[in-house]
């Protein structure tokens, strides 16, 4: 029955999921399972945001400290908004946490490409 239950509701989310979590969900038995495989990957794209900021931080002259920072904090405030967003289809379900954490996944994962190619241009490469 899960795994008809499983099947059944792939159609209505697995347009946002990345390729990793598609494959955990096609093959991971429990929503529980699910869930714990997406917030670590949440975790993981969340280091990989925080080395790009402080790698660009570094990168810049003080006074352009200031401005970064308010950017992230927009963006961080941003982010949440979109994921609660993007969640909110599939409010009450079971599936919620998972699409919410799958859409921070991407949207961090999406911002630390673009603090990495600013960070690019800043050294010049």
């Amino acid at each position: 029955m899960n795994k008809t239950y499983t099947l059944l509701l792939l159609p209505l989310f697995t347009m946002a999921l990345t390729p990793t979590v598609f494959a955990a969900v096609t093959t991971t038995k429990t929503q529980t399972e699910l869930d714990q495989h997406t917030a670590v990957s949440q975790q993981k794209a969340e280091l990989a945001l925080d080395k790009a900021y402080l790698q660009l931080m570094t990168s810049l002259e003080a006074e352009q400290h200031a401005p970064l920072e308010k950017a992230q904090q927009a963006w961080l405030t941003f982010r949440d908004a979109q994921a609660e967003f993007r969640s909110t289809t599939f409010a009450g379900g079971s599936i919620q946490p998972l699409v919410y954490n799958e859409a921070l996944t991407e949207l961090t994962q999406q911002r630390t490409q673009q603090l990495d190619r600013l960070f690019q241009e800043q050294v010049g490469y």
